[in-house]
């Protein structure tokens, strides 16, 4: 954070020999929502109404057909209040805004935690909490990570939100799924007119519902992989939360444990294990010929509970303010 690699932030009005940073193409975004949606918002969308119109249209008849209009009642409630709950905080997490607030002008100027670092980039000084995003074009007070599905940054102001999301639609789609084998297991045992498959789906006690059963067992398929996405996200999360750790954090700490590794084998010693029981390092030496690719770092709760937590300099995005120099005599850079 803090302008290009290799050059210095710079204070507004503080003279001296540097060059001012070049002023950002566009201005910070608001939320998520500000400008057209992008296609996973798009996608997580679409696929959350399907799942809601399968259920009110494909299971609930099944229920109220064979069990009754107690269980039917209490499923509906019981949905309903999880899906009402789970739209809610989604919303809430495309528009809340987790800049930090010195961007918007609208920090305490007498707040003792200002002054000590700034962004070359929103040209603001900021916390030392805050990380740029460049999605976002802001600094994110507390920054976790930048979600493509909310199209938003989450951060120390709005990650009980996001965490509350992530509880609520894990339940959600957990909730769909056990009602789906339900209405199968019951349906495979008491046959279709018993279990009301036959009454639901218009075909009396035929046994023209075949295709009615395929859709549920799509919809099984569709739940169960969505329960574990949705579940490993929730797991995750809750590990970093239980180790204190931010998504960020994570990211360093892996990010140097893949370096180790590589180097321990580029000097042809044998990489440590990876922490927790995920096996050996997959790292390798580079050649002459192809640098070493960089790899993505995957969700993985049980690494996240064993990782070795990343140094606290190391964490620091921006420019640090050297405040024994005159006025005007520019920055140190992080």
């Amino acid at each position: 954070m803090g302008g290009p690699e290799g050059t210095t932030p710079v204070k507004p009005g503080g003279g001296g020999a540097q060059a001012e940073a070049p002023a950002p193409p566009e201005g910070p975004k608001r939320h998520g929502c500000d400008g057209w949606p992008n296609a996973h918002q798009l996608a997580c969308s679409a696929l959350f109404l399907t799942l809601l119109a399968c259920f009110y249209a494909v299971l609930l008849p099944v229920v109220r057909a064979g069990v009754g209009d107690a269980a039917w009642a209490g499923l509906l409630v019981v949905h309903s209040v999880l899906a009402a709950l789970t739209v809610g905080l989604y919303l809430f997490c495309c528009y809340s805004d987790a800049a930090d607030p010195a961007v918007w002008g609208a920090h305490d100027p007498g707040d003792e935690r200002y002054g000590d670092f700034w962004c070359a980039t929103c040209n603001v000084s900021v916390l030392e909490s805050s990380k740029h995003c460049r999605q976002c074009r802001k600094c994110i007070q507390g920054f976790d990570h930048h979600c493509k599905w909310l199209d938003n940054c989450v951060g120390e102001r709005n990650y009980v939100a996001f965490f509350s999301l992530l509880c609520c639609c894990t339940t959600l789609v957990t909730f769909q799924a056990a009602c789906v084998v339900y209405v199968l297991v019951r349906y495979s045992t008491d046959g279709a007119a018993a279990s009301g498959v036959a009454t639901a789906s218009g075909t009396g006690a035929s046994d023209a519902h075949g295709g009615y059963i395929a859709g549920l067992s799509v919809l099984l398929f569709v739940g169960v992989v969505a329960v574990y996405f949705v579940g490993e996200l929730l797991a995750f999360h809750l590990v970093l939360v239980y180790r204190g750790m931010t998504t960020l954090e994570y990211i360093f700490a892996m990010k140097e444990m893949e370096d180790l590794a590589a180097a321990e084998v580029e000097a042809g010693r044998p990489p440590p294990p990876e922490p927790g029981c995920c096996g050996p390092s997959s790292a390798v030496a580079p050649s002459d010929a192809a640098r070493r690719p960089k790899k993505m770092v995957e969700i993985n709760p049980c690494q996240a509970l064993c990782v070795a937590p990343t140094p606290t300099a190391k964490l620091v995005h921006h420019g640090r303010l050297d405040k024994e120099q005159p006025s005007g005599s520019g920055l140190n850079s992080v």
